[in-house]
């Protein structure tokens, strides 16, 4: 079975409503379907792309997390401010049909990358969680308790809202 780019949920022209701004809305409707149907191998053939390119696509997909979990929609200027002007994030990414498509593609490798970290960020978590409620003195420790809300907030909205990229782009199962 071949897994496209997108989901059923997410699609590049719902991910441009999710964002602020109507710029990137409108650059977003004007690539043209196809592109939305290329690989990761045929985008490398088509543009050359560079390390700004790939850290404002990074930044792109962190934006997209951070504003999920907060049920926001995304700020252009958390993409790019960071990295480059706006006339150099309008003028070479947004009128460039290309790359533009080439960010809206999911990430790939980044669960892999994080293998490693999976361990020691459970164990640590687990550590927190387990952590009794009250002080020696018989107090609630109220900011603990805030902490593990906040950690299974996180958790569950991640899991909740986190694209299921499997396959990675235009690969097969």
């Amino acid at each position: 079975m071949s897994i496209g780019r997108f989901d059923t949920a997410i699609t590049p022209r719902s991910l441009a409503e999710q964002v602020k701004g109507a710029a990137f809305k409108n650059a977003v409707m004007k690539v043209p379907e196809e592109l939305f149907k290329k690989t990761e191998e045929q985008f490398c053939s088509l543009v050359s792309l560079t390390p700004m390119d790939y850290r404002i696509k990074e930044s792109f997909w962190q934006e997209y997390a951070r504003a999920r979990l907060s049920s926001r929609k995304m700020d252009t200027k958390n993409i790019y401010g960071h990295i480059c002007t706006y006339t150099h994030f309008y003028n070479n990414l947004l009128h460039n049909p290309n790359k533009l498509a080439w960010i809206l593609s999911p990430i790939r490798g980044i669960p892999e990358s994080l293998d490693s970290f999976k361990s020691l960020i459970l164990n640590t978590i687990h550590e927190l969680l387990m952590t009794e409620n009250h002080y020696k003195n018989g107090r609630l420790n109220l900011g603990l308790i805030k902490e593990k809300i906040h950690i299974f907030r996180i958790l569950t909205e991640s899991t909740a809202s986190t694209p299921s990229y499997k396959g990675g782009v235009g690969e097969t199962i």
